[in-house]
């Protein structure tokens, strides 16, 4: 508070009284008692009234100051409502007067004038197909209630967009409705997704359903899933007989436990991000487990898990294959060549006529795979060799180069368990590569140790498997690996990080203006768009870093072994590798990247954190501009 007030009432009746004391002295020759008295008083009661008018100048200028804030935060809320992709009305229903903000013109397509001047010019714009429910979401409200709906409204340019609305009633004093207050805003986009992961997962199901070997998804040690060829192999009629079961209740008792840690390797090493080409990825493994059929048979089963997002949960997909009669063949085989003396014909007839290719090999003195012995009418007709010309190799010479490094394992594996099935190649004549399964026995045969192999052709399964992982695994669309294969790559990266006291970083990057592109040239132009971006993305990272697609246009990076300075070169890349147009048939367009970026084990060491605060961040990056990056930070971030 100033003191001006009583500075210059002070001084006013000071220099009036003295001149009034002036003059008095010099026409009487003396002042008087009560002059000198009455002086202190008047300047008394003049401090009194300038201190008055200071507190009316101080209050005066706070109220000034609040009401230019309140006029400033009008403002800046009215900007806000006009700018807001989203609608804000209210709907007085004493006056029968509709108000809308402006966003209205972003969202429709209409003016705000519209709805003036028609009080029902809102159902006008529904979707015909949608009216009934509108009008049902709309009575609800009428009768107090709040209500949450989504229906189809029209464009003026024809253009059919997703709302959805909620709306609140408002009362009097005295109970009676008075108003209606609510937001809408555009929800096309998701829905546009939501279609999208709808019809990935009805081509996935179709898949899996008509898939010729029986697959099981089991979650939480329960069936949720079975496909037609595992309700036939498990003996039921129809699906429901089998879904809801525990798994464990249909698993032969001595292969429960087998049947338990292959489950928990599922989930604990899921399938690789790599090149499913690649000959020397790691597949999945393979167990042998009894199954107990519905009707009480007992059945063989060959299978293997893979761990796989199912209706957003952790679950365990289960593909297995009936090998029964397979089993049953090969312990007759081997039963037979260990009496072979006694059973020449019979070992003759059993081995010719076998389904799959089998073969008898020597083993040399260093205890790898020597020459042919014998190989039966399947393997001629299927690798394209004569009898004579198998006779002169070994498996080793038609074993593809990069898989030599793998026998002498598996040969130690022979000896030490005298079984073994194990995954593998073999080159044909006319040099295709062919996938096999291989059952190798060690056997006795003339006082001689020798490897019985039944070689089982898995090219058309193993096909089949990689189009169900990379459906599992994979984005559709761009053939980036999907949120759940990157939340599984981040927790290994975060899990290398700790033990390496390594950083790393998550990126989060949203496309801006991709929203326009779907709208003015359609969704196949944009997801020719997104398929270049999955492109620009890859070539911005470096070796080993892996980039992935969650939903519609957003984006995430995990960066191995990173830290601010690292992020910051990749993001840099990033925006400079969008600067160039995107074609899209005779199309260009521009898109850019907003990027958040957050950093662990710094930010958070947990997954779903981690890419929380990179989406925030990258929010921030919008707001400062677009086409650019921005760290996580939790001040800013308030």
């Amino acid at each position: 508070m100033g003191y001006k007030g009583r500075v210059v009432t002070f001084a006013i009746v000071l220099i009036v009284n003295s001149i009034y004391i002036a003059y008095y002295y010099a026409k009487d020759g003396y002042v008087s008692t009560i002059e000198f008295i009455g002086l202190p008083i008047l300047l008394s009661i003049s401090l009194w009234v300038g201190k008055q008018y200071d507190k009316v100048r101080y209050y005066q200028k706070i109220l000034q100051e609040k009401e230019k804030k309140l006029t400033q935060k009008s403002a800046e809320l009215e900007e806000i409502f006009d700018n807001a992709e989203v609608l804000l009305w209210a709907n007085d229903l004493v006056n029968k007067k509709i108000i809308v903000s402006k966003g209205i013109e972003k969202l429709f397509g209409y003016t705000t004038e519209d709805y003036i001047k028609n009080y029902d010019f809102w159902l006008d714009i529904v979707h015909p197909d949608d009216r009934q429910k509108v009008n049902i979401y709309y009575q609800k409200l009428l009768s107090g209630v709040p209500s949450i709906h989504e229906w189809r409204a029209i464009r003026p340019d024809g253009q059919i967009i997703w709302i959805q609305g909620r709306g609140n009633p408002i009362f009097d004093n005295a109970g009676k409705l008075v108003k209606l207050i609510g937001v809408v805003h555009d929800i096309t986009k998701i829905k546009e997704i939501e279609k999208k992961i709808r019809d990935d997962s009805i081509r996935y199901r179709q898949l899996i359903d008509f898939f010729p070997e029986p697959i099981l998804i089991q979650r939480d040690g329960k069936i949720v899933y079975v496909n037609e060829t595992a309700v036939n192999l498990f003996g039921a009629n129809q699906k429901n007989e089998l879904i809801g079961k525990m798994v464990l209740d249909v698993v032969y008792p001595e292969d429960k436990e087998r049947v338990i840690k292959a489950v928990q390797r599922a989930l604990q090493y899921p399938y690789k991000h790599q090149d499913v080409s690649n000959t020397n990825s790691t597949n999945p493994k393979y167990i042998e487990q009894r199954i107990i059929r519905l009707d009480g048979n007992i059945i063989t089963l060959e299978a293997t898990g893979i761990a796989i997002d199912f209706e957003g949960c952790d679950a365990v997909l289960t593909i297995g294959k009936d090998i029964s009669q397979r089993k049953k063949a090969e312990e007759e085989l081997l039963k037979t060549m260990q009496m072979l003396d006694e059973s020449e014909k019979k070992y003759r007839t059993l081995f010719e006529n076998a389904s799959d290719i089998t073969v008898l090999f020597d083993i040399s003195g260093n205890s790898t795979p020597s020459k042919f012995i014998d190989v039966n009418h399947m393997a001629i007709q299927k690798l394209g060799y004569s009898l004579d010309e198998f006779r002169l190799m070994s498996p080793l010479d038609i074993t593809p180069i990069e898989r030599i490094n793998t026998v002498p394992d598996r040969m130690k594996q022979i000896f030490e368990k005298g079984h073994v099935v194990f995954e593998g190649q073999w080159i044909t004549k006319n040099k295709e590569i062919i996938d096999f399964e291989f059952n190798a026995s060690l056997i006795t045969l003339n006082d001689k140790n020798v490897i019985l192999s039944i070689a089982r052709d898995i090219t058309k399964r193993k096909k089949l498997e990689e189009t169900i992982k990379r459906m599992a695994y994979y984005d559709n669309l761009t053939g980036l690996p999907n949120r759940f294969l990157i939340k599984q790559y981040t927790q290994k990266s975060i899990s290398r990080s700790k033990r390496q006291g390594k950083a790393g970083a998550v990126m989060f990057v949203d496309l801006d203006g991709f929203k326009e592109i779907n709208d003015k040239w359609g969704h196949h132009a944009g997801d020719q768009v997104l398929k270049e971006v999955a492109n620009r993305l890859q070539s911005s990272i470096r070796e080993g870093d892996i980039a992935g697609r969650l939903s519609g246009d957003e984006f995430v990076i995990i960066l191995d072994d990173s830290n601010n300075g690292t992020s910051s070169l990749v993001a840099k890349r990033l925006i400079q590798n969008f600067s160039q147009p995107i074609k899209s048939g005779t199309t260009e367009v521009i898109v850019t990247p907003s990027i958040g970026i957050s950093l662990f084990p710094f930010d958070s060491e947990y997954v779903d954190d981690l890419i929380y605060k990179a989406d925030e961040a990258m929010y921030i990056a919008k707001k400062k501009g677009k086409n650019t990056y921005c760290f996580y930070n939790q001040q800013q971030i308030e």
